[in-house]
Formats: C-alpha cells, structure tokens, sequence
C-alpha cells in the first residue's frame, strides 16, 4: 500500500507538538462519504452483518482540511508521532501482504472511504505547524446496501449528458495520487436517479480489472463513485430519452489540478 512519510522526516515536525487527537465532529466535518459510495464499498462482501461493525481510525489533517494516513486503532489514540508512525508502517506492510482485502473484507470497506473526510479549515489552519489528527468511527453493515431494483434500461455509449460545469475534482483527487504526479482514466456503471443524480458501482481503471485494496489505483475508484455522485444527467439523453432509471457505462479522466 503507497503511503506517505513526508510529514516525518526529521527536523519536519517537532515530536512535542504532535496535537492531541479530537473527534472528526469536534474539528468541524466538512465532508463524509455518501450513501453511494458507502454501498460501492460494501459490494461483494458477502453477509453484510445486519449489526453494525465499527472500526475506529486516528487520522492526519492537511492544510485543506482533507484527512490522510489513516491508523486502525485497537485501543487507545496514539499519542506520540513516534507511536503513530510504527503503527502507520506496520499497516502499511500488513495491508501490502493482502492486497485484495480477502482477510477482513469489511475492514477494507471501512478503510477505503475514510480518504472522503474532510474537516473545517478553522480546525486545519488552526495551531499552524503542529501535527493535527482526529478520530474517525466507521461502520459496516447491511444498512450500506442500495437495492435500486431492476434498470429500465442501458443507454448506449456516449449517449448520456452529464452536467460538470460546477464540481471541483480537486477536492476529490486522491492525495498520494496528487503527491506522485499521478493520472488515470476510470469506467463505472452508473445509474440515473429520480433527482437525476448519479449512482456508480463497479469502477475500475479503463481497459483493466479491479484494483488491490489500498492502492493508489483504488484510491481513483472509490474517488470515481463520489465524484460522480455529485454529478447531474440532463433531463434528456443525445437521442431524446428520459435518462432516469437508465444505466450507462461512463468514464472518468483524472488530470493533475
């Protein structure tokens, strides 16, 4: 699993100044992962637990706000960089020896939606040059499903319109993706909502299968499925159908900001 230790090379971050961890709530949340990309990430998992599994995170803030490197926590907060730090590397092998997430699938789900965070900029510009984290609680269970029933129907390629003027991929674009110089094209199968939003399941890199947990490469996928959750079709596809209850394969081209 790529991981990033910019923030501990030395001389980086006085180890005294590593801030008190506070709830995700507590620093403000600006952004959470949706419904939809909450269902994305629990599909295929077989036998959702209809009881919730709850797994608690400590994770780094950035000067935006966005959340990143993200720590399983068994039982206390980590409270030194240096205890953060080991706990960071030794998850990072761990996951590098299971990269499809067959070991704990539901972990997994967790895992991949935490990089959808997001807290205030008063919390993230606060106490500027001290290393701030929060607590993130993620659950998995039966509720994540979305049976949207039967498609009315898969719309041919190109044939869908979808409104993008607004949104801003930047928010979105995976940060060690960011860090690396890194672009990639993602497919998805979406389907038009009444409220002619978008939701995607099964994205993956164009002309390839489904990326290994933790990878840069599913860190573009889960992106792939909320940005286009914000997205909008037009009332009226190229060839003049209503689009809503229609499926359409779509892709996602992921250029540098």
């Amino acid at each position: 699993m790529p991981f990033a230790l910019f923030f501990f090379s030395q001389g980086a971050v006085d180890p005294v100044r590593f801030v008190a961890p506070v709830p995700i709530e507590k620093a403000g949340l600006a952004r959470s992962p949706s419904a939809v990309v909450r269902a994305a990430t629990a599909a295929g998992i077989s036998q959702l637990p209809q009881q919730p599994v709850q797994f608690r995170f400590q994770c780094a803030v950035g000067a935006t706000g966005r959340v990143s490197n993200c720590v399983k926590i068994d039982a206390r907060p980590f409270g030194t960089m240096a205890e953060y730090q080991a706990a960071l590397e030794a998850q990072a092998n761990e996951r590098t020896e299971d990269q499809g997430g067959a070991k704990d699938p539901l972990f997994r789900a967790a895992f991949d939606r935490l990089q959808l965070y997001g807290v205030s900029k008063d919390f993230s510009q606060a106490r500027k040059g001290a290393f701030k984290t929060v607590l993130i609680t993620e659950s998995v269970s039966s509720a994540d499903a979305m049976d949207l029933g039967p498609a009315a129907g898969r719309l041919p390629t190109g044939d869908l319109i979808i409104d993008t003027t607004s949104l801003d991929l930047s928010e979105l674009y995976p940060q060690a993706a960011l860090r690396a110089g890194q672009q990639r094209r993602v497919t998805a199968t979406c389907r038009v909502s009444p409220d002619r939003s978008l939701a995607c399941r099964d994205a993956h890199l164009a002309g390839q299968g489904f990326a290994a947990a933790g990878s840069m490469d599913r860190d573009f996928e889960i992106a792939t499925i909320a940005a286009y959750a914000l997205m909008k079709a037009a009332p009226q596809t190229r060839s003049g159908l209503n689009p809503v209850g229609y499926e359409a394969e779509v892709s996602l081209r992921w250029l540098l900001p």
